[in-house]
């Protein structure tokens, strides 16, 4: 076989990787669409290993090609989803990117804040909050997490983390896996209380006032 007739062979259409590939995006596309639209509720508990798993089926198919790069790539960006939703949920429609977050009032607040990559800021320092206690959840997947509080409230963080730091007030938590609890002094005793439950898969957290 001259080099010319391997020339023209190899350009005659795309590779069986290539085509496996394309195939994996098409399938993953039509999920998280009919996911999205509430076509129906599948977790990604279940979606992200079902896809590894159908990656490495397609790698073993296409085994005697040559052109598997795609595959490889895609299957190592499922390996470290999976092991980020292994170490703390992560809101996979919480969007991409920047966000500052500036309530005015105490009916402006949400009880959840969740972004999937990035840095978030969530400033409260202008809310009044009313008496009792009141609960905010925050989470960032991958990224930074910032979260500003008022004088006048108490304050109780859980802090979740699969690999980062933390400074809350005046205390610092790092490493893996943290799960920790800060509570402001007297707070079981005070007249406002702010209630945190943060997390982040990857990245820092900071709380202050």
């Amino acid at each position: 076989m001259t080099v010319e007739t391997r020339e023209r062979r190899h350009s005659g259409g795309p590779s069986a990787g290539q085509i496996a590939l394309g195939l994996l995006l098409v399938v993953a596309g039509l999920v998280w669409l009919l996911r999205s639209i509430g076509v129906f509720d599948l977790s990604w508990d279940l979606l992200l290993p079902s896809a590894l798993i159908l990656v490495g089926a397609a790698l073993v198919a296409t085994a005697r090609g040559r052109d598997h790069g795609g595959l490889v790539f895609l299957g190592v960006v499922l390996t470290l989803a999976l092991v980020l939703t292994s170490i703390t949920p992560i809101n996979f429609s919480g969007g991409v990117g920047d966000r500052t977050v500036t309530p005015s009032t105490a009916t402006e607040l949400r009880s959840e804040y969740a972004l999937t990559v990035g840095k978030q800021t969530i400033d409260l320092g202008q809310v009044t909050f009313d008496a009792g206690e009141t609960r905010i959840a925050a989470s960032v997947g991958i990224g930074d997490l910032v979260v500003r509080v008022p004088d006048d409230v108490a304050v109780r963080a859980t802090i979740q983390i699969g690999a980062g730091n933390a400074d809350v007030m005046e205390r610092r938590f790092s490493g893996a896996n943290v799960d920790e609890t800060y509570e402001s002094e007297g707070y079981d005793t005070a007249s406002r209380r702010l209630l945190l439950d943060l997390s982040v898969g990857v990245g820092n957290i900071e709380v202050s006032r």
